[in-house]
């Protein structure tokens, strides 16, 4: 018998969850999938029902959907950071995290600023995108989501830390997200200068 071999993606939680029922039957992980596989293709269906969830977002729409959530996770550490002196870190990150969102939900009406953002990157564009393999844009977006979203729990004492990680995992967002220059515009990038004020922690 020849065999191959198959690589897919599946949840974290729900394959440590799966991979002990499969202990408790006393079966491995490659034992169940040859089973399932041999049961579809000896029955032509599935053993059980599966619904398929359509949905009408282009990769672009996923991208920006995605920066979007890394944006929230940006200001949050901004606000955060500027709320953290007053002692009460709980109630300081829940209301960092409010005004991120409210501030997030207007700067993303137009893409204007997330375009001049890129804009000052635009010479480590095609150098970035060609040295650094991710398994794709948006697996690289959702990894950069959740790291933010972790960064954000560290001690205040680390603020330093954390604004410089967040800065460059922000950036590399950027950079990875849009590869060609050429759709920024030319009067931006003739400023290799301009820093947003959403880039800086604190608008420094």
């Amino acid at each position: 018998m020849t065999t191959t071999q198959a690589n897919f993606r599946i949840d974290a939680d729900i394959k440590d969850q799966a991979e002990q029922t499969f202990i408790l039957l006393g079966v491995t992980p490659s034992q169940a999938v040859n089973h399932f596989y041999q049961y579809v293709a000896e029955k032509g269906r599935l053993p059980f029902s599966v619904q398929t969830t359509v949905t009408l977002e282009n990769d672009e729409d996923i991208y920006l959907r995605l920066l979007r959530e890394i944006r929230i996770c940006n200001m949050h550490l901004r606000y955060a950071e500027l709320l953290s002196e007053k002692g009460d870190k709980p109630a300081s990150l829940n209301k960092a995290l409010s005004l991120a969102k409210s501030e997030a939900s207007r700067a993303y009406d137009t893409l204007d600023e997330h375009m001049s953002s890129v804009a000052q990157y635009a010479h480590s564009l095609q150098e970035f995108g060609a040295n650094h393999e991710t398994g794709g844009v948006d697996q690289f977006l959702v990894q950069l989501r959740d790291r933010l979203w972790n960064i954000r729990l560290c001690p205040a004492s680390d603020s330093t830390q954390i604004v410089s990680m967040h800065r460059d995992l922000y950036t590399s967002a950027l950079i990875l997200t849009f590869s060609h220059p050429t759709e920024c515009d030319e009067d931006i990038l003739e400023c290799p200068h301009y820093v947003p004020d959403s880039y800086m922690v604190g608008g420094q």
